[in-house]
């Protein structure tokens, strides 16, 4: 993905007595780079939370922010030329994946297969999956924030200590007309089949972990393969629990590109006329 602004000027009014061509042309360059730190920087405040008109929800993504926060995402000069430049992304495709966005999908055959993932006792595949919890009004991606009053609770724990009963806080049902209308959108087959309400409160077992790797507020929640226990009881992870909701598209690009078009071209319009003598 790539933001790209291209500024055309009429230098035939410039003043060359005052300002030599030569001057002028180190300021454009000199302007040029400026805009592209701007247009950088406009791009990653997208990336990290704020909604820039056009945009259809907020986009807090560290991982977003890095693939255009490096100086390899400046390229400058554009092909040899000092009077261009852009900004590009690194990572194509975590662009890609805000921008035309994804459909809901399954997410157990991916975690049961992942590197992660055992073989329990009766051949069935399983993995224990830690979700993050960050702190109320926390606008990263780090794991959605959690109510102040689980906090006040939690944030007393120490370190390996796990929070005790929270009965059914937070315990929410997922429909499927909700979770498939982005798949149907979208042409893709319908991956929730019925409906689903949690077991257990997503605070449940809230653990505050200060081991390297681990740092911070978690829960850990077993998935595995269905199997049939030896009293002939069916077991395992329901086949409506790990449905993702999917995603629609975010312009961010688009939206960014709208933003400092005009900004830009006010900066280097103001170049010229002051050159120029207007």
């Amino acid at each position: 993905m790539i933001i790209d602004v291209s500024v055309e000027a009429d230098l035939s009014g410039l003043r060359a007595i005052e300002i030599s061509v030569a001057e002028f042309e180190r300021r454009w360059k000199e302007e040029v780079q400026r805009q592209l730190l701007f247009v950088q920087g406009a791009w990653m405040s997208a990336a990290s939370g704020h909604v820039f008109s056009g945009m259809s929800r907020p986009v807090n993504s560290p991982e977003y922010a890095a693939a255009i926060g490096d100086s390899s995402s400046l390229e400058y000069p554009f092909n040899g030329d000092e009077f261009s430049g852009r900004v590009i992304s690194t990572d194509s495709r975590i662009v890609g994946r805000i921008e035309r966005g994804y459909s809901s999908f399954d997410m157990k055959p991916g975690l049961l297969t992942g590197p992660a993932s055992q073989v329990g006792s009766h051949g069935q595949r399983y993995v224990t999956v830690p979700l993050q919890h960050s702190v109320p009004g926390s606008t990263g991606q780090k794991g959605a924030p959690m109510p102040q009053e689980i906090y006040s609770q939690v944030q007393r724990l120490q370190p390996g200590q796990r929070l005790g009963n929270v009965s059914g806080y937070g315990v929410r049902s997922k429909l499927p007309a909700g979770v498939n209308a982005e798949a149907i959108r979208r042409g893709r087959p319908e991956p929730m089949p019925m409906g689903y309400t949690w077991k257990y409160s997503p605070y449940a077992g809230l653990s505050r972990l200060g081991r390297q790797g681990q740092k911070g507020f978690f829960t850990f929640r077993r998935v595995s393969e269905q199997w049939i226990d030896d009293k002939g009881v069916r077991r395992g992870t329901n086949t409506a629990a790990w449905i993702h909701p999917g995603m629609p598209e975010n312009p961010v690009v688009a939206s960014v590109q709208h933003y400092v078009e005009p900004i830009i071209r006010q900066a280097f319009e103001a170049l010229v006329r002051e050159a120029s003598g207007a």
